[in-house]
C-alpha cells in the first residue's frame, strides 16, 4: 500500500423517470433536482454526476457529508440541470482515508414542454 487513495465510485442504470409511475419514453425530460440521503462522515466530500442521452460526460456537483449528523440535501450543480431522454447518476470519492455511505437519492424532474 503506497497510501495512495482508491478512487471509487458507483454509476446507476439509466433512467427514463416519471411522476406516480408512468414512464415518459419519448421526448425530453427538464432534470430539476437531485438529493442525497449519506451518513455523517467528518471533512469528507463527495462528487455527484449525471449524464444525460447516455452521455460518458457528467456533470458534477459536490456534497459535504461532514455538516449535521444526517445528510439529506440538494446537489448544488454548477452549470445548472439539464434536458435528456435518459439520465445516469454517479458518486465519486478519491481522498485516502475517508469512507462514505450513500443510502439513497431521489431525482425530481418532467417533460420538457412543448415549443421549448
Amino acid at each position: 500500500d503506497d497510501g495512495s487513495a482508491i478512487s471509487s465510485y458507483w454509476v446507476s442504470k439509466d433512467f427514463m423517470f416519471a411522476p406516480n409511475g408512468r414512464d415518459w419514453a419519448t421526448g425530453e425530460k427538464v432534470l430539476n433536482q437531485v438529493w442525497v440521503d449519506a451518513g455523517f462522515s467528518t471533512s469528507t466530500i463527495i462528487n455527484v454526476g449525471y449524464a444525460p442521452n447516455k452521455s460518458s460526460t457528467y456533470r458534477t456537483g459536490s456534497l459535504n457529508l461532514g455538516t449535521g449528523d444526517y445528510v439529506n440535501r440538494q446537489v448544488p450543480f454548477s452549470e445548472g440541470y439539464g434536458l435528456g431522454k435518459h439520465f445516469r447518476f454517479k458518486f465519486s470519492h478519491d481522498t485516502a482515508d475517508q469512507t462514505y455511505q450513500v443510502n439513497g437519492y431521489t431525482i425530481y424532474g418532467e417533460p420538457k414542454p412543448r415549443g421549448d
